[in-house]
């Protein structure tokens, strides 16, 4: 279906893109990619990579899944997390309340 996305970081060339599948190209717009591209780049200027990357992450899922009717509920969710575990000390999703300065 080539409705593929992908985030590209080269963290020594200190350089980063957005790749989408044609398929995608309605919903992942290059203005919309530009936009999370510049939203990750306060966060890279100050070395800190996994709250940029969780961001954009969580934004090209949500954009990719709206164009396909589907929901994620949270990054728990996105990363295929239960939203109501079998056991309840077996997984927490603590993905909604991280702040940026957690994800390093």
């Amino acid at each position: 279906m080539n409705n593929g996305v992908l985030l590209l970081i080269a963290k020594d060339d200190r350089a980063f893109r957005i790749e989408v599948g044609y398929g995608l190209e309605g919903a992942i717009t290059d203005d919309y990619a530009g936009s999370v591209l510049d939203a990750m780049t306060p966060a890279f200027r100050n070395e800190n990579y996994s709250a940029a990357i969780l961001r954009a992450y969580g934004a090209l899922a949500q954009k990719a899944a709206a164009e396909y009717g589907a929901e994620l509920a949270g990054l728990g969710a996105a990363l295929g997390i239960p939203a109501k575990p079998a056991h309840l000390g077996s997984v927490a999703d603590f993905g909604d309340l991280l702040l940026p300065e957690d994800a390093t």
